[in-house]
């Protein structure tokens, strides 16, 4: 990718971070709590379209970092794009990304079937997962210590200032 390309991508990653950051925020802390306060269909439909932004935002971040065989497009953006060399995306990968490979793919998985497809699957999860606040703030941690990580270890230039100062670096 050209640096203009990767400066562009991690503005957009800024967005998708900054968005999983908040949603999480306010499915824990604001409007998300309303439904086991207010037995009503506003509060309902609120905190249901703040859980399916969440889910969007967090399928998107899981793909830039581990993108499902076969389902690559020339035009889409990966974290290792970002590194200066393949070997250096493949220690971090292997150091940081595979220790919570299944946990991502069963993520993915939930995420896909919860907002972007109309399936049988709708309603129930994988392995015994639920998205309880403790699942939805264990992914959201876990993405949040990975966009750290990544953004120390590659070099500092690939990145827009929004990013950086997102991930707080």
């Amino acid at each position: 990718m050209e640096h203009s390309e990767l400066l562009d991508a991690s503005e957009h990653l800024a967005y998708e971070t900054q968005m999983l950051a908040e949603t999480q925020m306010l499915l824990e802390t604001g409007i998300g709590r309303l439904p086991y306060l207010l037995a009503d269909k506003e509060a309902v439909i609120c905190y249901n379209a703040l859980l399916e932004s969440f889910l969007i935002h967090a399928r998107v971040l899981i793909f830039f970092f581990y993108p499902p065989k076969g389902s690559i497009h020339d035009d889409d953006v990966l974290a290792k794009c970002f590194f200066a060399t393949n070997t250096e995306w493949q220690n971090w990968e292997s150091a940081v990304l595979s220790t919570r490979e299944n946990f991502l793919k069963n993520m993915r998985i939930e995420a896909n079937k919860r907002v972007a497809h109309l399936s049988t699957h709708r309603g129930k999860m994988v392995n015994g997962y639920t998205w309880t606040p403790e699942l939805r703030s264990q992914l959201s941690q876990y993405l949040l210590i990975l966009l750290r990580s990544f953004a120390e270890n590659v070099p500092r230039n690939n990145l827009h200032q929004k990013f950086i100062d997102c991930i707080g670096l």
